[in-house]
C-alpha cells in the first residue's frame, strides 16, 4: 500500500485523460454517462469541478465531478479505479473535497448526490444487490451524509441505453442525500434544491408530472427539518436578556439553513429556474459574525453599564 505522503490528494484538474476515460467508462453504463465534450465545456465555463487523486507516478486512483448550482454543490460522478480500492482513497478524496467546497463555497447548503434506493418500493433486490446498496449508503453516511426526508420516494428520469436525453426509459428510484455545510437543510430549501436538480440535470420543469409527484411528498415528510423548528431552537439558545434574545432569535431565525420562503414580494412561488429565483437570505458566515458582534457589545458594554459594572477590557 502506498504512503499518503506519496499521494496527490483531490487535485483540481482541467483536462480529461485516458486514465479518466478508462475509469469513467468502466464505472458508469453508457446511459448514465455524459459526452466528454459536454463535460469539458462545463469545466471550461466553471460549472463543473473535476478533482483527481493520483499516486506518485501520476496514475489515477479516483476522481469526482461536482456540478455547481447557486445554492448547493452536486456530486455528479465519483469513481475509484477498481484495482486500487484497498487504500481507502475514495473516502480520503471525498473528505478533502468537502474541505475545499466548504472553503470556496461557504454560501452553499451542502453537497447533494443521488444513490440507488436501499429499499425500493415494489422491487425485490437480491442479497448481493442489497449489500452493495447498503454499503454505498454507509460509505457516505460515515462522511456525514443523511437522508433529508426519510419517507420520500425520490424519482428521476432515466435513459435507455444509447439515448441522448432523459425523455426515454423508466423512472429511476433512488435516494437524495446531502452532506450539509452548516445548519440543517430545511424543507423549504430542500424543495428549491430538488427543483433545481430536476431542471438543471434532467430538463424537467416545475409542472412536470414526475417533479410534482415527488415534491408533493414534502408536505407530509415527517423527518424533514422545518424553518420554524430551527428558529425555535435558535431562540432557546439565545441570551437571557430580552433585548439580546430578540436580536439573536430574529437574526438566527432569518439565517437558519438559508431558509428563505422561496416566494417573491407578491407571495407567489418562484419557479426555481435560473434567473427567476427570489433574493436569498445572505450566507450564514456574515450573519454569524454579526450575531457574535452584537452579543459581545451587549455583554461587554451595554449590560455592564446598566448594572453599574465597568465593561471588560479587550
Amino acid at each position: 500500500m502506498q504512503s499518503d505522503n506519496n499521494i496527490r490528494l483531490c487535485e483540481p484538474t482541467a483536462t480529461l485523460d485516458e486514465a479518466w476515460r478508462r475509469v469513467y467508462e468502466g464505472a458508469f453504463p453508457a446511459e448514465e454517462r455524459e459526452p466528454e465534450d459536454k463535460l469539458t465545456k462545463l469545466m471550461e465555463e466553471g460549472k463543473l469541478l473535476y478533482h483527481r487523486t493520483s499516486d506518485a507516478n501520476g496514475d489515477l486512483l479516483c476522481f469526482t465531478m461536482v456540478s455547481l448550482a447557486e445554492e448547493f454543490s452536486f456530486l455528479a460522478y465519483m469513481a475509484t479505479d477498481p484495482t486500487k480500492r484497498s487504500g481507502g482513497w475514495g473516502s480520503k478524496h471525498l473528505k478533502r473535497l468537502l474541505e475545499q467546497l466548504k472553503e470556496n463555497y461557504p454560501q452553499h447548503l451542502g453537497l447533494f448526490f443521488e444513490i440507488e434506493a436501499t429499499s425500493p418500493s415494489g422491487v425485490t433486490l437480491t442479497e448481493e444487490e442489497l449489500k452493495i446498496r447498503e454499503r454505498r449508503f454507509v460509505f457516505y453516511q460515515r462522511l456525514g451524509a443523511r437522508r433529508l426526508c426519510e419517507d420520500l420516494i425520490y424519482l428521476t428520469p432515466s435513459k435507455s441505453a444509447g439515448a441522448t436525453d432523459w425523455e426515454t426509459g423508466k423512472e429511476w428510484e433512488g435516494e437524495l442525500l446531502a452532506i450539509e455545510f452548516g445548519s440543517p437543510v430545511c424543507a423549504d430549501a430542500l424543495e428549491r434544491v430538488m427543483r433545481e436538480i430536476y431542471h438543471r440535470f434532467y430538463g424537467r420543469g416545475p409542472q412536470d408530472p414526475l417533479v410534482m409527484k415527488v415534491l408533493s411528498q414534502l408536505s407530509n415528510c415527517k423527518s424533514a427539518v422545518t424553518c420554524q423548528g430551527l428558529s425555535a431552537e435558535a431562540g432557546a439558545a439565545s441570551p437571557a436578556s430580552d433585548t439580546a434574545a430578540r436580536i439573536d432569535t430574529e437574526t438566527k431565525g432569518a439565517a437558519a439553513c438559508s431558509c428563505s420562503s422561496g416566494k417573491d414580494s407578491k407571495g407567489e412561488s418562484s419557479s426555481g429556474l435560473p434567473g427567476s429565483q427570489s433574493p436569498r437570505t445572505p450566507g450564514l458566515c456574515p450573519l454569524k459574525r454579526l450575531i457574535s458582534f452584537l452579543r459581545r457589545v451587549w455583554q461587554e458594554s451595554i449590560r455592564p453599564c446598566l448594572s453599574g459594572r465597568k465593561p471588560r477590557s479587550s
